[in-house]
């Protein structure tokens, strides 16, 4: 809204890369501008995904977040001495 562009992979929205370009160029904003929506598709990203995709999105190959490997290493450390 304030004139800013934003480019990202559309390879991290599989309903995008599936769309035709047709279907990809109708968009709106939603909600103010926290969003935009595409209807033909039935998606809505937010564009704080855009703008930090590591806290929203999963990209492809990449592990899951160290959060969970270190909760999960010690979750089996304490199941093998219990």
């Amino acid at each position: 809204m304030d004139g800013r562009v934003v480019s990202v992979p559309v390879a991290w929205f599989p309903r995008l890369l599936e769309a035709t370009p047709k279907q990809r160029a109708d968009w709106e904003f939603i909600g103010g501008g926290i969003g935009i929506h595409w209807e033909a598709i039935d998606e809505d990203i937010s564009v704080a995904s855009l703008l930090q995709p590591e806290n929203f999105i999963r990209l492809p190959n990449e592990p899951m977040h160290p959060a969970r490997k270190r909760r999960r290493v010690k979750l089996q450390g304490q199941t093998a001495r219990g």
